[in-house]
């Protein structure tokens, strides 16, 4: 890790600090969100009603100062790039009215009124430049100390891999990524991987894929879609022009990505289907998604609703698809069997279903019977 200058501690008053545009917490849609529309999130989704009790009552430890840098243009605003729910908190406490959010306005107020103690000035360590912050933070939260999510890592290293690109006109984009594995302590084809997957995630939400498909951030698993695409099959069948790599240009631009394909991955690996789980959602499956992906005959199968099991089958040579399919078909008739006497609506539908495979089954019975016999093959229209 490189060196960093060394921070200066200070108190500094709360009405001087303010929430990070690009915190990586956030979701997408509050980044650059004004600080009412970040307090207002904060206040829903931080749990902030026990920091703000614990902070009323106990006063503020300044053993734990909030990592802070100057505001661009010579102001005198710091951001708060670590620390922003303790803001949050401490802003409510001083300030009960900043809760817009109504559902919660009275339980702040309520807070705010009881407590012993309203800090107005706080300690803060200030650092000369926000990448100064990244690189520490990168130890506490990624190999340290304190947890992030899988996406809240990946936003961090973006952020470090464009403060490197921005820095200096001259560096390419392979040396600024080398230098953020070397900050992080990770090697470079994860951070390859884990700046594509935040790429890949932010094209979903500008062609509006995520929208349509009716999912939000919540919905998306970061690790799954990141693991996926160390399999060839599942990174080829995004890319548009089979011939180039997902980045030609190597900046994570991504500039060779199917919209069409991208936004099926989308579907069947985050929308929940009518057993409220996404169609493959399980990590351990995907080597066997990646080769249905890769195989035409089975993708096509897929798209048609085929089960992930039954469409993998058709990735194999003609003996081990023969031999799984009759397996997967023996296992299914015997659920059917199983269930079918329970089943209040039967009707004429099941019985062309039956019907149909009863024929299918005799046919092939006949056939193989023949062709072990030496006989000729199956004639089936």
């Amino acid at each position: 890790m490189e060196k960093t200058n060394f921070p200066q501690n200070t108190k500094m008053p709360l009405d001087q600090l303010v929430f990070d545009p690009e915190n990586p917490r956030l979701p997408g849609r509050l980044h650059h969100a004004d600080d009412e529309q970040v307090l207002d999130y904060l206040l829903e989704e931080g749990d902030l009603a026990d920091l703000m009790i614990s902070l009323g009552t106990q006063g503020y430890y300044d053993a734990e100062p909030l990592l802070v840098t100057r505001r661009k243009g010579g102001s005198n605003v710091y951001i708060v790039v670590e620390g922003n729910r303790r803001l949050a908190a401490l802003k409510l406490l001083d300030n009960p009215d900043l809760a817009t959010n109504t559902r919660k306005s009275n339980t702040v107020k309520k807070i705010s009124n009881e407590a012993e103690y309203h800090p107005k000035e706080i300690s803060v360590q200030i650092y000369n430049d926000r990448k100064d912050i990244l690189w520490y933070l990168g130890y506490r939260h990624i190999t340290g100390t304190k947890s992030w999510g899988a996406m809240q890592k990946a936003e961090y290293m973006r952020q470090l891999y464009e403060s490197y690109l921005n820095k200096d006109s001259t560096i390419s984009p392979e040396e600024a990524l080398r230098k953020t594995t070397r900050a992080v302590a990770t090697n470079l084809n994860y951070a390859k991987r884990t700046l594509q997957t935040l790429v890949l995630i932010k094209k979903a939400k500008e062609e509006g894929i995520i929208k349509d498909l009716d999912l939000d951030e919540k919905n998306i698993n970061f690790s799954v879609f990141a693991t996926g695409l160390s399999y060839s099959g599942i990174e080829g069948f995004l890319r548009e022009d089979k011939r180039n790599s997902l980045d030609p240009n190597g900046n994570f631009s991504l500039t060779n990505v199917s919209t069409k394909n991208l936004k099926d991955l989308f579907d069947w690996l985050f929308r929940p289907t009518n057993q409220n789980i996404p169609r493959v959602s399980d990590s351990r499956k995907l080597k066997q998604f990646a080769k249905v992906l890769s195989t035409p005959e089975a993708l096509a199968q897929f798209r048609e609703g085929a089960s992930l099991e039954i469409a993998s089958s058709l990735t194999d040579l003609p003996d081990d698809t023969f031999n799984s399919s009759l397996q997967i078909v023996l296992a299914n008739l015997k659920t059917a069997y199983r269930v079918y006497i329970d089943i209040k609506d039967l009707n004429q539908s099941h019985i062309e279903i039956l019907e149909k495979a009863n024929k299918y089954i005799k046919e092939m019975h006949k056939s193989i019977k023949r062709r072990i016999s030496g006989k000729d093959d199956m004639d089936l229209d």
